[in-house]
């Protein structure tokens, strides 16, 4: 027998679904600090964005695009059964959730500083060439910043 299919995503709790999508510089953990608020009232669903830790790898030989992230989330939301969900996003997190509206997948949308404006719908190419370039520097990043992240004398609570 073959091994189950890989799962790139986290369920926490019951209730009506939201799917969480976070921004292009951070990872899901983004969105822990809520997980007790939302999961008593929500079936929260965690997806990790293609290419990003915990996120389906992007082959070698395939570019980042708006719509092959948005397509890869609406393939772990088939895996789950979910014809449509409530949405709430960050950065680019956001813009995916607003063309998983447009595909006719939201019920309703939160959004937390959605990026995108500044392409054409058309010409993606800007957008292409900045997640592809921020995926490839990601672990450059991860082993630069997020250390300081978790040095006490670098943080302040607001």
């Amino acid at each position: 027998s073959s091994p189950p299919p890989k799962k790139y995503h986290f369920v926490f709790g019951s209730g009506p679904d939201l799917v969480l999508l976070h921004s292009g510089i951070t990872s899901w953990h983004i969105w822990e600090p809520v997980l007790p608020l939302l999961a008593p009232h929500f079936r929260v669903i965690i997806i990790p964005l293609a290419g990003y830790p915990s996120g389906l790898p992007i082959p070698e030989n395939e570019e980042a695009s708006l719509n092959l992230l948005v397509d890869y989330i609406c393939t772990e939301l088939d895996t789950l059964n979910i014809k449509s969900a409530h949405f709430s996003g960050v950065g680019l997190g956001s813009t995916l959730a607003i063309e998983l509206a447009q595909r006719k997948r939201a019920l309703t949308l939160t959004l937390f500083a959605p990026t995108g404006g500044w392409w054409r719908k058309d010409d993606l190419t800007q957008f292409n060439m900045l997640q592809n370039t921020l995926l490839k520097r990601l672990p450059l990043i991860k082993f630069t910043l997020f250390p300081f992240l978790f040095f006490p004398p670098l943080r302040r609570k607001l």
